[in-house]
């Protein structure tokens, strides 16, 4: 058994909504099930800052590992940033972050 938590899920929610991504296929995509195989491989291909990049197994979505400061940083003033840039300008080139897990 495992114990999800989402941050910031209102912001998120609202974008995701923006983006037509629905809540059931962003959690079909993340089932730890299918993604096992990746998972299991966290350890062995980091990147130089530690973090692991992979695809969920339907292809939909990259998955981000991520180290305690950074996710401070982006629960800080990132978040609201990020939030308001996103919103005011749709076609952004920035990359989407649609959730953020532990």
């Amino acid at each position: 058994d495992a114990t999800i938590e989402e941050y910031c899920p209102e912001v998120f929610q609202e974008l995701r909504q923006n983006e037509c991504i629905n809540i059931e296929d962003l959690i079909a995509s993340l089932n730890p099930e299918e993604n096992k195989e990746s998972m299991l491989k966290i350890k062995e291909s980091s990147g130089k800052s530690g973090s692991f990049f992979f695809f969920s197994n339907d292809k939909k979505f990259i998955i981000k590992t991520v180290k305690e400061e950074e996710l401070k940083t982006m629960l800080g003033d990132f978040m609201k940033n990020y939030y308001i840039h996103i919103s005011t300008n749709p076609d952004s080139f920035l990359a989407r972050i649609y959730g953020l897990y532990t």
